[in-house]
Formats: structure tokens, sequence, C-alpha cells
């Protein structure tokens, strides 16, 4: 999922040749050769992985009048109603220094999760700035005043194990990247990592708007918070001894904190307090992307299975020329191949997405590659594509 619009592209997987055997199993049927001159043309459609919820598809049903549940109905066929609750572990993937830096505020405290003590930070040292850090294998607390760091101890002891802090305001000011970031919740650093601990409502209110646009059909809105409410509830219940749920990047779902609330998406969140995807009586990998290009893609569950959805016209027919630049790339990943000379489609899914392309070159025999690792490769939108000349 991702900044605004959800892109989750395929990591560059395949960078070899593929067994015989891999080949004969997708049963191939091949398309016609394109010759790989300096016309060669890739013709994609969709916007990211296409499995299940198309955010621009959802807001198109939206504008068709179809509610949340419709929406979410058409997504995630054979799917039922459920709930999702409690807090959930947020990784803060950019403050990458192995400290916790928050601001002062009156009722600031620290917990030590070792045994459960809690301890309210003083206001009258005239701190600029608190830190959580681990020396020695021991979560350290201190101070910033001046410049200098001061050590502080809790009740006048160290802390035995993971420090947290918390405010009053359940607001924190967190440091990185030479700003002040405000997010709700507590902060914890546990094995290194800065992790957001906060309930499962209020870090949707970072989400929402960080994965689509505000200003979309309410319905669309309330189906985006559904699909991510129970995404995140997956990946909590999928790594439960994990230091963190998810992250707050693109490789779980965009995150971007306090900062990022609307009031548009704040109402979409209420109005669908709690409502989960389930399957089967468990919760469903409700996986999202931009857009499908016409048709959803395959995804290894009963409810996320390829279907028509006309309705999602966002990015139809989006063209790519293959130029010096890519081709070189081509020819540096696969050094078999000499100088490419043709290309073709040699597997779909019946969700029309590419299983696999042959690739032809200047020397004999022809290298076999996945339609995601030439999607990596050279920088397709969606594995949704095809050749032309």
């Amino acid at each position: 999922m991702h900044s605004r619009i959800t892109l989750v592209l395929a990591v560059l997987v395949g960078l070899a040749f593929l067994p015989a055997a891999a080949v004969q199993a997708t049963t191939p049927t091949p398309e016609a050769w394109v010759n790989a001159g300096p016309n060669l043309m890739t013709v994609s459609q969709g916007f990211g992985h296409g499995k299940g919820l198309s955010q621009y598809g959802a807001q198109a049903h939206a504008e068709n009048h179809e509610s949340a549940s419709a929406i979410l109905k058409f997504y995630y066929p054979h799917t039922t109603r459920g709930t999702a609750s409690g807090s959930v572990r947020v990784w803060i993937t950019e403050d990458a220094d192995h400290n916790v830096i928050v601001r002062p505020a009156q009722g600031l405290r620290v917990v030590d999760l070792g045994t459960g003590t809690s301890s309210t930070l003083p206001t009258t040292n005239k701190a600029t700035a608190w830190r959580l850090m681990v020396v020695s294998g021991r979560s350290r607390v201190a101070w910033l005043r001046n410049g200098h760091w001061h050590a502080y101890l809790p009740h006048g002891k160290l802390l035995t194990g993971v420090g947290e802090f918390h405010d009053t305001a359940n607001l924190l000011n967190l440091y990185y990247a030479g700003g002040n970031h405000p997010y709700r919740g507590a902060m914890r650093l546990d094995q290194g990592h800065t992790i957001n601990v906060l309930t499962l409502e209020n870090y949707l209110k970072g989400v929402v708007p960080a994965e689509v646009f505000p200003s979309w059909q309410p319905a669309a809105l309330q189906a985006q918070a559904v699909a991510a409410r129970t995404y995140a509830a997956f990946e909590r219940a999928a790594n439960p001894h994990r230091s963190y749920s998810v992250y707050d990047t693109t490789r779980s779902q965009s995150y971007k904190g306090y900062a990022a609330e609307y009031p548009t998406t704040n109402a979409a969140i209420a109005a669908t307090s709690g409502w989960a995807v389930f399957y089967g009586g468990t919760l469903a990998f409700t996986q999202f992307s931009s857009s499908d290009g016409g048709y959803t893609a395959n995804g290894g569950y009963p409810y996320l299975v390829g279907t028509p959805d006309p309705l999602d016209t966002a990015y139809r027919n989006r063209t790519l020329a293959i130029g010096p630049v890519t081709t070189a790339k081509i020819e540096k990943a696969y050094p078999a191949l000499g100088t490419l000379s043709k290309v073709r489609v040699l597997a779909r899914g019946t969700d029309h997405r590419v299983l696999q392309v042959e690739l032809d070159g200047s020397r004999p025999g022809t290298v076999v590659i996945t339609g995601t690792a030439l999607q990596s490769l050279i920088g397709l939108r969606s594995t949704y594509f095809s050749f032309s000349s």
C-alpha cells in the first residue's frame, strides 16, 4: 500500500533462468513475438498488484451510488462482516537512529514495560527533549538541555524492560529527520525500532488520508477504512511476537500520523468503527492497490480472485517505450541473451496478468523470466501488460 494512492509493486524476482519444470507447470500459451527494435513498447493496465480493492475503482463504484458494503463485497467476494479492535504497533521506519526522542509536555511520563511502573517526567529541569536509548542491553532515559544529555533514573532506578513514552493528551511530538512529528498513542524503543503503539481506530486516522484522496466519495473512503482496518488486524494476528505489527510504509500500508488526519477520512473511520472483513471465521487478507486496470488480480485466497471491473478506468492502456537504456538494463540482467532482439508474453494467469516473458537475443537459446521480474526491471505499473511495436 503506499503514500496517497496505493502502489504495491512486486519486488524484483526471477533474475535467472527458470527451471524447465517451472516453465512447463504454467502450461504457457505463447503470444506473438515482438521485435525489440527502437519502437518496442509496453502497454500496461492498472497501477499496482491489482489484488482486492482497487482504490480508483472503489471511487468509481461510489460515484455509481454503491455503498461501502457493496464495494467491499465486490472486491472481496464470499466474505462476511466482523469486528476488529484493540491496539496496533507501528514501526516508524524513518526514525532510524536507534533512539526515541520526544518533546517535553505537561503530563509526559515513561513506563517500564518490564515492571509496568509509570513515572511522570519533571518539567522543572527545563528539558528541551527526552530520549530513550539502550546501553549495554538496558533501556536508559535521558533529558536534553543546552545541547547536553543528562541521565535520568525513574524512581531512582534503571528500567528493567522496554521503555515507553506516554502523555496524558495521548499525543506525542516525536523528533526525527530534523523535525517534530506528532503521533497519537505511545512511543517505545524495542529492538532498536521506534514503535508507535495506539488504538486501531486512531492508527487508521493516519492511514486512510495517506492512501486515498480525502475529497473522494464517502462510500469509497469507508471501504478503504474497512480494508485498512482489516489489513492491519490481519498483520497483527500473523505477527504476534514481533516488536511491530505493521510498517508505516508501503511494505504494509502508508501511515503518516496525526499530521495527516482529515475530517472526511476521520468521519469514514468513525462511520465504520470496528468493521472488518472475515472469511470462514477469520480475518481476510484485504490487499488493495491503486487500480486493477479493469480486471482484479488473483491473490491466492478464495476472496482474491480475478474479476472484471469495468468501472475502474483510471489506469488503462498506459504506454511505456522501451528505449536503449531499458534494453541495456535487460541485457545486463541477462547476459546470456547477448543483444536483445525480440520478446513475447509466454503465459498469463486467468486474471490476464503476465506470468512469464520469453526473451530472445543474439546468442543461442532464450531466457524465460517472470512478469514481476520484468515489471520491476523496466518500471511497469503492473503485470497486466502486453508488447507492441
